[in-house]
């Protein structure tokens, strides 16, 4: 049974207008901390992105086995990484990394998956998109680097990492 569901999963993914018309709704989960993305256009998903967004592990790794381009961009430049990143899920980083992910890929407000991923002090993520090769300096639309996410909520241990990485404390 659970074989089935994994490949009815599978089938939602690939098909694109699904994917992309199902990650509608999914606006405000997606980019809640930013007033204005509520009123950016629709989405357009693809079904990595939405693997990735919710941690599928098993769904991306067959999707990038299946040729899916792993540096898609959604309505707001939104990589598979970056929504990966943002919301802590290492397994799927790796793999996404592993495929040639672009790691310093930026999205409508110039943030990387770095900015996100310390932003939201995910610290396993963080440790793996430094030792990766993420440049730690690039700065959003708001002139904030991943250490000053960090810092700004208060992610010590992202902070730390950051920090014994080489990343600047001037901004």
């Amino acid at each position: 049974a659970s074989a089935n569901i994994e490949q009815l999963v599978l089938d939602f993914l690939r098909n694109k207008t699904k994917a992309s018309s199902s990650s509608v709704p999914l606006e405000p989960f997606v980019d809640i901390s930013d007033f204005d993305e509520i009123f950016r256009p629709p989405t357009r998903m693809t079904g990595l992105h939405l693997a990735a967004l919710f941690g599928l592990e098993k769904a991306t790794a067959t999707l990038l086995k299946d040729g899916d381009n792993p540096n898609s961009r959604d309505a707001r430049s939104r990589t598979p990484l970056s929504l990966a990143a943002g919301h802590g899920y290492e397994a799927v980083v790796k793999l996404l990394v592993d495929s040639g992910a672009d790691l310093e890929s930026k999205d409508f407000h110039w943030r990387t998956a770095l900015i996100w991923a310390a932003k939201e002090g995910h610290e396993a993520v963080v440790k793996l998109l430094v030792e990766g090769g993420a440049h730690l300096e690039p700065k959003d639309g708001f002139s904030n680097t991943a250490l000053m996410q960090a810092a700004q909520n208060g992610h010590e241990a992202v902070v730390k990492l950051l920090v014994e990485g080489g990343a600047h404390l001037e901004p």
